[in-house]
C-alpha cells in the first residue's frame, strides 16, 4: 500500500523516450500552428461578443461538416442566502451536540468527493 512516504520506481528509459518525443511532436505541431490558433482565438472572442450584443446564445450549422455554437457572457447572479456549517466549530462539537443537529433536519451530512478528471495536455507555444 502507498502511503505519503512511498517512493515509486523510475519510469523504464524506452516510456521516457517515447514521453519526450511525443512531447516534442506536440510542440512542433503547436509551433507550426501558432498564427491559426491565434485567429481562431479572436474568432471565438468576436462570436461570444456578438452573442452578448444580441442577449442570446446561438448555433450556424454546415451539416456535414459540423457547426459552431457561442453563448455570451453573463453577470453573476444573486441567488439568496444560503445557510454555511463552520466545519471548525462542528467538528468542536460533542458527538451527542452532532447527533442533535442531525436528528432536527437542521444540519444533514453527506459524503462528499472530489471530482473525477480524465486528465489534461496543455501546450504552451514561445
Amino acid at each position: 500500500m502507498a502511503t505519503a512516504t512511498s517512493r515509486r520506481a523510475a519510469p523504464a528509459a524506452a516510456a521516457l523516450k517515447e514521453r519526450k518525443a511525443l512531447a516534442s511532436e506536440l510542440l512542433d505541431i503547436n509551433r507550426k500552428l501558432a498564427p491559426q490558433f491565434a485567429r481562431m482565438s479572436q474568432i471565438e472572442a468576436r462570436l461570444k461578443q456578438i452573442a452578448t450584443e444580441q442577449g442570446e446564445s446561438f448555433k450556424e450549422d454546415f451539416g456535414g461538416l459540423g457547426y459552431v455554437s457561442a453563448s455570451g457572457a453573463v453577470a453573476a447572479e444573486f441567488k439568496g442566502e444560503v445557510p454555511e456549517v463552520q466545519t471548525e466549530a462542528w467538528l468542536a462539537l460533542k458527538p451527542a451536540e452532532r447527533k442533535q443537529l442531525e436528528k432536527t433536519g437542521i444540519i444533514k451530512v453527506v459524503k462528499q468527493y472530489g471530482r473525477a478528471t480524465t486528465g489534461k495536455v496543455t501546450v504552451k507555444v514561445l
